[in-house]
């Protein structure tokens, strides 16, 4: 393995602040070399660390994890000395050091303004000296920009960096602005999901109670049935998908149609896969508020070229927050089946669950409810039964909802090992494989 091609990997990684210039590019790799079996690459960045340091990295983990699978990939950085820019002339105090702040927002290489600066983008205001303080006003549209505080932020430590020691105010306002002309095949429709028979949320109140497990293993009992399966991870925050499928490092084919860009699913298993978790390096955390998760979602389930299927799941994430709300308002979501396990604690989430797809402006059909680690049954003694986390307490919530008790799946050693080696346990043909065949069997019935 020659440095170039190591080097030709790394240069698909572009710097979402930088114009979109790759990091080799821009200078960034210090060093790349294959030593002692690892690929081993160091990074070197500006004394003010770069704010995308832990994105650029994690993205030429992926990289290399592509181009070089089963090679152990080794990256560290540095902070190097930059040689100060040469300042333009003819700016107003402070106005130059705004371009320095990007306005970015990142799904994986996307932007939302395309990377210019907040100066071209026509957000400063005004900028001047006063008084001996620097004085900064930022002009926002009514639709106030999600990402304000944080260019606030960026343009206050450009202006720290740049003039050490003087007090620098910002202020903002909201500006109505000309609404810009709509760019023919930006606005999302529902053309992809047309050929799709029924698309059901799996959903839960509470973290942790194992609804991503059921929700890929009822994906894979259906297609073991014969059906048409796609399901999208729609748990933004965290997407377990690829790792619970083996599809971890796989890359989402994507091609333009007209103006409109169109996505193909990671197929395995006889399903279509689709996860945030397929453009983000395994240990990148998604800090996203609200509406950026929301776009992201619309754009991972809309975008996407299904084709014909009878099923399509969704992974909901935890909880009853603005994502759910988007989700069943944007997405055509015939209804959902509710996760939850027989703990009280957990019961009292899924029951905000349940009464969340029942309110009126939801108002969406709950096929049923599904008791997870409904008991512990050790492999050696197959017919003992532990409630380790107390009894038939989905069976009363669905009794207390009229909802009908799809199944109860038990706590088993090859669930969990099926999940962490990518082959879940619905593949098999043991106890707990026919288990979720038997709920894929009732959630059929109950659709039809």
């Amino acid at each position: 393995m020659q440095k170039e091609e190591i080097l030709k990997a790394l240069a698909e990684v572009q710097h979402p602040a930088k114009g979109d210039r790759d990091i080799v590019a821009l200078g960034l790799v210090e060093d790349a070399e294959l030593s002692e079996g690892k690929i081993r690459v160091t990074l070197a960045f500006p004394k003010h660390r770069d704010p995308l340091a832990d994105y650029l990295c994690g993205s030429a983990r992926a990289a290399l994890a592509r181009h070089f699978p089963g090679v152990e990939a080794e990256l560290k950085t540095i902070v190097k000395d930059e040689v100060p820019a040469k300042k333009k002339a003819g700016l107003d105090l402070g106005t130059e050091e705004l371009e320095k702040v990007s306005h970015i927002i990142g799904i994986a290489s996307g932007k939302a303004k395309g990377d210019r600066d907040i100066v071209a983008l026509g957000l400063v205001e005004d900028a001047e000296l006063s008084e001996g303080k620097i004085r900064v006003t930022l002009a926002f549209p009514k639709h106030r920009d999600p990402l304000a505080d944080y260019l606030c932020g960026s343009a206050r430590a450009a202006l720290a960096r740049h003039f050490p020691g003087v007090e620098a105010e910002l202020k903002t306002i909201v500006k109505d602005e000309v609404p810009a002309k709509k760019k023919a095949g930006l606005d999302l429709g529902t053309e992809e999901l047309e050929k799709v028979s029924h698309i059901i949320g799996i959903a839960s109140g509470k973290g942790g109670v194992g609804k991503s497990t059921v929700a890929v293993n009822l994906a894979v009992a259906l297609a073991r049935l014969g059906y048409r399966v796609g399901l999208a991870d729609a748990d933004v925050y965290g997407p377990s998908v690829p790792k619970m499928t083996g599809t971890e490092g796989a890359c989402p084919e994507a091609f333009s149609e007209g103006e409109k860009e169109v996505i193909f699913p990671v197929e395995k298993y006889g399903v279509k896969w689709m996860s945030i978790g397929y453009f983000a390096a395994p240990d990148q955390a998604l800090i996203w508020r609200g509406p950026m998760a929301c776009n992201a979602l619309r754009q991972m389930i809309l975008q996407v070229r299904w084709g014909e299927l009878d099923f399509l799941l969704i992974d909901m994430p935890p909880g009853t927050g603005d994502i759910h709300i988007s989700l069943v308002h944007d997405i055509p979501m015939e209804g959902a089946v509710i996760v939850s396990t027989p703990q009280a604690v957990a019961l009292a989430d899924v029951e905000k669950g349940v009464n969340m797809f029942r309110n009126e402006s939801i108002n969406k059909p709950i096929f049923g409810l599904v008791e997870n680690m409904a008991w512990f049954t050790p492999e050696e003694l197959p017919e003992n039964r532990y409630y380790i986390f107390g009894r038939d307490g989905g069976a009363r919530m669905a009794e207390k909802y009229g909802i009908p008790l799809l199944g109860q799946i038990p706590i088993v050693q090859s669930i969990r090992e099926g999940g962490d080696d990518g082959e879940p346990a619905a593949l098999g043909s043991r106890p707990d494989g026919m288990a979720f065949l038997e709920l894929a069997r009732k959630l059929a019935d109950s659709v039809r």
